[in-house]
Parts: C-alpha cells; structure tokens; sequence
C-alpha cells in the first residue's frame, strides 16, 4: 500500500508539521511507516497515562533538504486515490448493502453466493469445522471463491489466539500446529511471542484468511478465571507488552488484527453462558486494564472488539457492547477512530435479555461499526428497524461503511484490488 517513497516523505511532512492526527497515525500507517515517521519528526516513544496516550519529542525538527509543498501535495494525492475508491465503493450501495457491509457472517447458511454477490456483507469468521480435514489449498479455493464473488473486498477472519482458542489445528498438513495460548508463550519470552506471531501470519495468508481477530489484551489475575490462559499475564506491563508485539509483527505483513475484550474482561464470568459485571472504578480502569488497548491502539491496531460486560462505573444498565457511554470512551479518550465491533451477539449475556433483532439494533445505536451476525437475516431485520425508528440514521452508517471500507483498503493489494 505504501510502496511509494514520495507518499512516505509527504506522510513525515504532515506528521512534523502537526498535520497528521494521532488517530491517523494510529489507523492507517503500517508499523513500518510509523517508525519512520516517529524517527523524522522527532517522536522517541509514547508515554500512556490516565489520561490517555501522550507523545514524546526531542528536538530534532524537521528533515532537512525537504521539498515541503511537493511532500503535501503528493500526501493529498495518496489520501485522495484512497477515499475515490472508497466513493468508488460505495457510490452503488443500497442502503441495505450498506447496512450487510457492517456484519461479519458466522452461519454457514448465510455463506452463499447470492449474499455476497447481492447484498455485499462485510465478512465472515471461520472456526473450527472450517478447516478440519481440509488441506491449505481447499480452504484457499474457497475464500477465493468468496471474494471473486463479492464486488467490495470480504473481510475473511478467524480467532486463532492459540491453546483452547485454535481453529486452524485440524488442517491436513504435518507442518501446521496447534499454537500456545498468550500465557505460555508470553512466559518463553518475547522472541517467542514474536516468532510465533510471524509464523501464525504466515499460516493464515496462505489460507487467504486477512484478520485475526486476537490479540486478547484483557489483564487477568485469578487462575480460576474464564479468561485466565487467554490473557497474557496478569500484569498491565506485561499485557501491553505481548499485544505491541502481536500487533507490530501481524502489521508489519499486512495481516489485519483485533484488540479484544475492550474495555477489558478482567476476572469476569463467562458471557457466553451469563450476565457479568465488573464494579471496578474508571480510576482502576485506567490504571490497570486500559494500558494494554492504549499500547494496540497505538502501535496499530485497526479494530477493537467490545465485550459484553457490564462497565459499571460508566454504564450501569448496559453491557459495554450496547453503551453509548463506553464506545464514547473508546473513541473521545483514546482519540481511536478506527473500526469497533461488538462480541457476538449471540451470547446468553445478550440473549437472556434482547432477541437478535433488538440486539442488532442497540448495537449500532451504542456506536459499534460492526457486528458479528448468527442470522444474518434477523440481523438486517433488527438494523433496518432501528433505521425506521430512528435510533440510528443513514449519516451513521455511511460513517461505519466508510471507516470498514478504509480498513479493507489498507489490507488490499492496491494493484489488483484484492485482499492480500
């Protein structure tokens, strides 16, 4: 995507001029780009405080021998090539392809031609079924399949985070393993983080496969807890630690990746099965459990998950995943503007109290961009009511389609116009 060198100087200029924003910086640059960045216009590091994340300069200035105007012509040039294939999407889009643009499919049933082929949806998640028995190449020629259906690039995802979550495992081939979950290789050390992240991405680029929704970037404590062997350590640090390392290694070849559980799972009971809530203070929060989303955010990470727990100290009587209070903090205090999307509906947390329609709805009301949808025809049911009744407008979801759009982008081969 960024291949010429002429956009990268022009990227530079706006950063040490002041006109390249944090969350653009955060969303849209690969890791590789950013350190460069980050080198020329003087920034050493990052420093994530209560407040949020705050930027370290030195006083290096500006590059010397640069062409300023040019540089600033070129970057609008890259970032107007960008939004006129986006408008170029979009421009034929029914409202109702738009709405199908913000759901993931996870029914098999739902997986047919004639969705992708006419109502467009976003993507699809594979789990286990998915690849058991199957070779490399079986499960390539099918998402091929898929995307030479669908006219707007899919997002073809897994949650392979490794031990209890792999999904990729029962392949046919010796040479793919079943990877260790966050806990056990985040306590070999960070090479082994990082070398098995490079391996995962390997993998999953063969299968066509383009995010991983991982890493988990929930602090976990309590042995006995759901979330226990998912989350990396028990220490925010160290949290924080493992996810800039699985974030900058995934960007680093263009493998899209998800934080998740935002605001943080923590030691909380399994939403699968039931209700949790969390009576932590925002205080704690922001001391403990938002430190490892602040370090993904901003080493790259271009979509968050929010989880069903109950955030009491923001908002008593919803879960995260349907709070307009949470997702505002998501966006106004981590300044994060790229692509949100809510856990799978299809939990007991959400089920016990909402059908898949209402759920669908109260969804995007809170502020999610994306769901993950069970049924995709109840889930289009519940977002065109909430449409009708005005719980959400049309000008809310051309902002959501257009933010997954920008994602896609970044993970689409700008020469051939599919996902790599």
């Amino acid at each position: 995507m960024w291949k010429n060198q002429g956009v990268l100087f022009a990227i530079v200029l706006l950063c040490c001029l002041g006109g390249i924003t944090i969350a653009y910086r955060n969303n849209y640059l690969p890791e590789k780009v950013k350190k460069v960045v980050d080198r020329a216009c003087g920034i050493e590091e990052t420093v994530v405080s209560d407040k949020g994340i705050e930027w370290n300069r030195s006083e290096k200035g500006h590059p010397a021998g640069v062409n300023l105007t040019e540089l600033q012509r070129q970057r609008e040039e890259e970032w107007a090539r960008q939004e006129a294939v986006i408008d170029q999407w979009m421009e034929h889009m029914t409202i109702g392809q738009k709405l199908a643009q913000c759901m993931i499919l996870t029914n098999e049933k739902d997986m047919t031609g004639y969705n992708f082929r006419t109502r467009q949806p976003g993507g699809v998640i594979f789990f286990a079924v998915d690849f058991d028995g199957k070779t490399i190449r079986e499960v390539r020629e099918r998402v091929d399949s898929m995307q030479a259906t669908a006219d707007v690039p899919l997002l073809i995802g897994v949650d392979e985070e490794g031990g209890d979550i792999s999904r990729i495992c029962g392949l046919r081939e010796e040479d793919v393993p079943q990877f260790e979950s966050a806990r056990v290789i985040y306590q070999q050390g960070i090479e082994a983080v990082r070398t098995e992240s490079k391996r995962k991405a390997d993998i999953l680029q063969q299968l066509g496969i383009n995010i991983n929704f991982d890493p988990v970037a929930d602090v976990v404590n309590d042995p006995a807890a759901y979330m226990y062997e998912r989350s990396a350590s028990g220490k925010a640090e160290e949290v924080a630690e493992y996810v800039k390392t699985v974030v900058t290694e995934m960007d680093a070849v263009n493998m899209g990746v998800c934080l998740k559980h935002f605001p943080g799972y923590g030691n909380n009971v399994n939403t699968h099965t039931t209700f949790a809530t969390d009576p932590k203070s925002l205080k704690a929060y922001r001391q403990n459990d938002f430190l490892p989303y602040q370090t993904g955010i901003a080493a790259g990470a271009g979509m968050v998950m929010v989880s069903h727990i109950t955030m009491q100290a923001v908002d008593e009587e919803n879960p995260a995943s349907l709070s307009q209070k949470v997702h505002a903090l998501l966006r106004e205090e981590f300044q994060y503007d790229g692509v949100i999307i809510a856990d799978d509906l299809n939990m007991q947390a959400i089920l016990k109290k909402y059908s898949m329609e209402e759920a669908t709805g109260r969804a995007f009301a809170a502020g999610n961009d994306m769901i993950f949808s069970a049924d995709f025809e109840a889930s289009m049911k519940g977002a065109y009511q909430a449409l009708h009744d005005g719980t959400i407008s049309e000008q809310q979801i051309d902002e959501s389609v257009r933010r997954i759009l920008r994602y896609k982008y970044t993970l689409t081969d700008e020469e051939t116009g599919k996902n790599e």
